[in-house]
Order: C-alpha cells, then structure tokens, then sequence
C-alpha cells in the first residue's frame, strides 16, 4: 500500500514540475525571424517576463528601441501577442517547437520562427553590439559643409571605411570629382581627427558626434564644419 501512495505521490509531483515548468516556458529573450515580409526576412528580438502571474511581451522596432506589448495571452504551448510598429496593428502567434524554438504565424500570412536566445549568447551579442557602435559610427559616407573657406561656403563628399582593422578615409576632389585618401584618419571614442591632402594644401579637420546622423567639428582649427550622413545610396 505504501509502494502504491508512494508511486502516485511522486508521478504527482513530476507532473506539477512539469506544469510548473511548462507555464514558464515563454519567459526570457527569443530572436524571431520573420519571413518574406515586403522588407525581406526580418530578426524582430523580443522578450517574455511574468508580471503578477500574468505574461508581459516586449519587441525592439526599427529604430532599436524596447517597446511593451499591447497584448500577450498564453494557453499551455501556444502565445499569441498584438503590438503596433511601423504604423500597422501587428498580431503573431508562436507554438513551442522544443525547449528552445517556436514557430507561428504573423497576421496569419507570414512565417515566423523564435529561437531562444541562452545567457551567452546574449552576452556575445550584447558585447558585439556595443563594439560596433564604437567603431564603425563614422563608417559610411558623409556631406560634410565647411563654411566661411577663402572660397567660401565649400561642401566636401567623404567616406570612411574599415579595412583589416584599420580606419580608411576618402575625400572627393570638387575640381575633378577624383577621389583622394586620406593620409590619416583616427577615432577616439565619438571623435575623429583626419589629415588628407588636396589642392596643394595639408589639410586636418576633426569631427565630434552629435547624434546619430551628425557631427560637427573645425577644418584646421578654422573653418566650421558640420557633417551629415548620406543616407540612400
């Protein structure tokens, strides 16, 4: 008799440890690749976390920034989520796959798939993520006005680039629009400090970062500079 109770008290609590288990499953950071969209396949990340015994859901949008779910509704394996980015109302369910993937719908038409991301990986990602940011923020193409030259106001076309670990820079020539390197370019931090020559003249310029798309600076500690990011080509 013993035997017997004893065997049902334990298939009991493996049961209520897996239902445990199981209504937490949704919980954590998942990358959810959404396919074929008018965009292309797109890694939308997103994060599960209970609040009151209740799933709460966050996505990162275009932009990057963290935005909170309008609403998220669990039933055993299944999540269903709707949230509004880029101007449309968005519904997407997912069903658990196996202990770290799940696959659904978005709006009933597009294929999503959700691949939990473990504490390393974050980690990685996160450690990436704040390297690129540091590096390669002067890194594309630039309009970059200098104003009160001795010919006067002058917009100069420059681009950056990173080859084998090192910052390359080019500047467009305005008489014969030939491209130029530069002969130093170096970053500190949000700062770069470039040397080039051009028209029979060394020229240094540097440049501080204003926001994500501006920088502004000085043309030999002269002329003021102010640098906008070429967007669209």
């Amino acid at each position: 008799m013993k035997s017997i109770l004893t065997s049902i008290l334990l298939t009991a609590t493996v049961i209520a440890s897996f239902a445990q288990d199981s209504t937490n499953f949704f919980e954590g950071k998942w990358d959810v690749l959404i396919k074929e969209t008018p965009s292309g396949d797109v890694v939308m990340p997103m994060t599960f976390t209970k609040e009151d015994g209740e799933y709460v859901g966050y996505f990162t949008d275009e932009s990057g920034e963290q935005k909170r779910m309008d609403k998220v509704t669990d039933d055993l394996d299944k999540i269903s989520m709707a949230f509004y980015i880029a101007g449309y109302d968005v519904t997407m369910d997912l069903e658990k796959v196996d202990e770290n993937h799940m696959s659904g719908m978005v709006m009933g038409m597009l294929t999503a798939e959700a691949t939990r991301v473990t504490e390393e990986v974050a980690e990685v990602e996160d450690e990436l993520t704040e390297v690129k940011i540091e590096k390669i923020y002067f890194e594309d193409k630039w309009s970059v006005f200098i104003e009160g030259t001795p010919n006067g106001d002058v917009t100069l076309q420059m681009s950056f680039e990173e080859k084998d670990g090192t910052m390359k820079g080019y500047v467009t020539n305005p008489q014969d629009q030939s491209q130029i390197e530069m002969t130093t370019v170096n970053i500190d931090n949000d700062q770069l400090i470039a040397g080039f020559s051009m028209m029979g003249y060394d020229l240094s310029m540097t440049l501080q970062k204003e926001d994500e798309d501006v920088a502004t600076g000085s043309l030999m500690d002269m002329f003021t500079t102010t640098a906008t990011r070429v967007k669209g080509e």
